[in-house]
C-alpha cells in the first residue's frame, strides 16, 4: 500500500514540474521566451550593392604644375629714358593699354641741358633764356607710349622709371591669354600609353574647379632621377587668364576597358600585411568572402575577377569589416 502511494505522489510533482517549466522557449505561462534571441534577429545589417558589366576608363594620373605657352616680350622701341611704368607684375591688361612711356636720349639731354641752364641763370635774361630753352625742349621732346601687344597677365618687369633703355632692351613681359598649359611629371612606365589628342582632367591646388583640357604631346626633357616623363596638356581654352606656377593633378583617359565585371570601391578590401583583396558576398541570406583580384578604376567603381563571382550577385559595402565569413545578414537600402 505504501509502494502504491508513493508512486502516486511521484507522478504527481513530475506532472506539477513540467506544467511549471513548460517546453524550451516558453515561460511559466506557456508564452514565447523574448530572452531568447531569434534567427531573424540575430541578423547583421548591412549595406549592398549588385556586382554588374560595364565598361571602364583607364586613366592616368600625375602631378605638375601650370605654364603658359606665349610670353610676349614688350621691349624699348628706341634708345631713351623710361619716364613712366602703369603697370606692376600680376597686372590684368588688354591689347593697346598704355604700359608706361619713354622719351629719346636726345630729348633727355636737350630737357637736363634747359634744366641746367636754368638753374645756373644770373640774371633776369639769362633766366628768360634758359625758360624758353626749356620750353622748346619740352614742345621738341621725342616721347612714345608703350603698349600692350596682346591682352594678358604681367608676369614681371625689367626696367624701371628713370632706367636708361637701349634700342629693344626688355621693359616687361606678359603672358598671353589663352595660352596657359599644364605640365604633368607622369611615370615613364605609363607615359607609354599617352598619346596626343587624348582628354585630360586637370585639378589645381588652388581651385576646386575642374578643368579640361587635351593631351598636345609628350615632351623630351625626361628625368632620370624622378623617372617622370613631362607631357604637356593644353587648357588654354578652358583658362583664358594664363596663371604661372600652380600646382595641381592632371587625370588622362588614355583608353577603356569595355566588359568587365566592377564593384563600388567600397566593396573592396585590402589586407594591410598580406596585400589580398576580398570581397563579401550574399549567399542566401549569408555573408560569403570571396578572394578577388583588381582592375582599373573608375568613377568610384573598380573591376574585379574571382572564383564564383558573377553578374547580378550581391555584395555587401557597408558593415563588412570584420565580419565573419558565413555570417547571416540582411540588406539595408
Amino acid at each position: 500500500m505504501r509502494r502504491a502511494l508513493l508512486a502516486i505522489v511521484t507522478v504527481a510533482i513530475s506532472t506539477a514540474m513540467l506544467g511549471c517549466s513548460g517546453r524550451p522557449g516558453t515561460n511559466a505561462a506557456g508564452t514565447q521566451d523574448s530572452s531568447e534571441p531569434t534567427e531573424a534577429s540575430a541578423a547583421t545589417p548591412v549595406r549592398v550593392a549588385v556586382a554588374r558589366l560595364g565598361t571602364l576608363r583607364v586613366q592616368v594620373t600625375a602631378p605638375g604644375q601650370t605654364d603658359v605657352l606665349r610670353q610676349v616680350h614688350v621691349r624699348a622701341p628706341f634708345a631713351g629714358v623710361l619716364t613712366g611704368l602703369r603697370v606692376i607684375d600680376g597686372d590684368r591688361v588688354t591689347v593697346g593699354d598704355t604700359l608706361g612711356t619713354m622719351i629719346s636720349l636726345n630729348s633727355e639731354a636737350a630737357l637736363n641741358g634747359a634744366r641746367a641752364m636754368l638753374g645756373s641763370a644770373r640774371t633776369l635774361e639769362d633766366s628768360a633764356d634758359a625758360r624758353r630753352s626749356l620750353a622748346l625742349a619740352r614742345e621738341n621732346q621725342i616721347e612714345r607710349a608703350i603698349t600692350a601687344p596682346e591682352s594678358g597677365v604681367v608676369l614681371q618687369h625689367s626696367a624701371s622709371p628713370g632706367d636708361r633703355l637701349a634700342e629693344g632692351d626688355n621693359v616687361l613681359e606678359l603672358a598671353a591669354n589663352h595660352s596657359s598649359i599644364f605640365i604633368a611629371n607622369v611615370a615613364q612606365s605609363a607615359a607609354v600609353d599617352v598619346r596626343a589628342g587624348q582628354p585630360a582632367a586637370v585639378r589645381l591646388a588652388a581651385t576646386a574647379t575642374v578643368i579640361r583640357g587635351s593631351v598636345h604631346g609628350v615632351l623630351p626633357a625626361a628625368s632620370s632621377t624622378a623617372f617622370t616623363v613631362p607631357v604637356r596638356i593644353d587648357i588654354g581654352t578652358a583658362m583664358p587668364v594664363p596663371l604661372v606656377g600652380l600646382f595641381g593633378s592632371a587625370t588622362i583617359t588614355v583608353g577603356s576597358k569595355a566588359g568587365v565585371l566592377t564593384v563600388p570601391d567600397e566593396a573592396v578590401l585590402t589586407d594591410d600585411i598580406t596585400g589580398t583583396s576580398s570581397i563579401a558576398a550574399i549567399r542566401n541570406g549569408r555573408a560569403k568572402w570571396i578572394t578577388v583580384s583588381k582592375g582599373v578604376e573608375d568613377d568610384g567603381r573598380i573591376a574585379v575577377t574571382g572564383q564564383g563571382l558573377a553578374p547580378g550577385d550581391t555584395v555587401i559595402v557597408s558593415g563588412q569589416v570584420g565580419l565573419p565569413d558565413s555570417t547571416r545578414v540582411s540588406a539595408e537600402p
